[in-house]
């Protein structure tokens, strides 16, 4: 009789234990929300500010570019064709198109260079800030969650469209699961700290990306 309560007993406390252990040994999984972060971060607004300041500087050389172009194809209209000034503002027209043809692709190359490595450099940060909210709450997964809904399916080819939804790790998540405000928060303290100590990192403006936008430099040309 005893020999049977004692096995009961001990059955009894291995079902209550079991839970427990389970329950401890479940990890904890949180989602954020990159692009989200990533846009409103200071270190990202800051940026922003310079880049918009550098591309209105680049905006401006490009027109005084086009503008000393057009000035020598009106000069040239006041030459016969056979007149030697009109053959000598021609290869001067054309000498003209060609740099600033290069000079186009320069700035754009620079321009997708140096972006690309903030991008990186904010990325890193917010990997960074992520790791620091983790540990503090005690979390052992942290997924990346986009934009909820596709988007607009008729400005996407179907192999963008089948490589949207594959690119998705998360389908659901409760708000409770997103931490992003949280390392939002994070990872402006340490931009702020980082500034103060001297510390961060300040590329130049024209290094700073716009996240949402696709890589382009200036468009417009001068014609002869």
């Amino acid at each position: 009789m005893k020999i049977g309560r004692l096995m009961a007993l001990v059955g009894l406390s291995v079902a209550c234990a079991a839970p427990f252990a389970s329950a401890e040994g479940t990890p904890r999984i949180a989602v954020v929300r990159p692009f989200q972060i990533m846009q409103q971060m200071t270190e990202y607004k800051e940026y922003a500010e310079k880049y918009k300041t550098e591309s209105e500087q680049l905006d401006a050389a490009l027109h005084k570019k086009q503008d000393d172009i057009k000035n020598m194809q009106a000069q040239r209209s006041q030459y016969k064709p056979s007149a030697p000034s009109y053959t000598e503002l021609s290869a001067k027209i054309d000498q003209s198109i060609s740099e600033l043809d290069a000079w186009k692709q320069f700035v754009a190359r620079q321009g997708e260079r140096e972006k690309k490595g903030v991008v990186r450099q904010m990325f890193t940060h917010l990997q960074q800030a992520t790791a620091k909210v983790a540990e503090s709450q005690h979390i052992d997964l942290v997924l990346t969650q986009g934009e909820d809904d596709l988007p607009d399916i008729e400005s996407l080819d179907y192999q963008a469209l089948m490589l949207n939804i594959a690119g998705r790790s998360v389908l659901f998540s409760t708000k409770a699961m997103d931490i992003s405000n949280a390392v939002l928060t994070q990872a402006d303290a340490d931009y702020a700290a980082g500034k103060k100590s001297g510390s961060a990192v300040t590329p130049s403006p024209a290094s700073t990306p716009d996240i949402n936008a696709k890589p382009q430099g200036p468009t417009s040309n001068g014609n002869h």
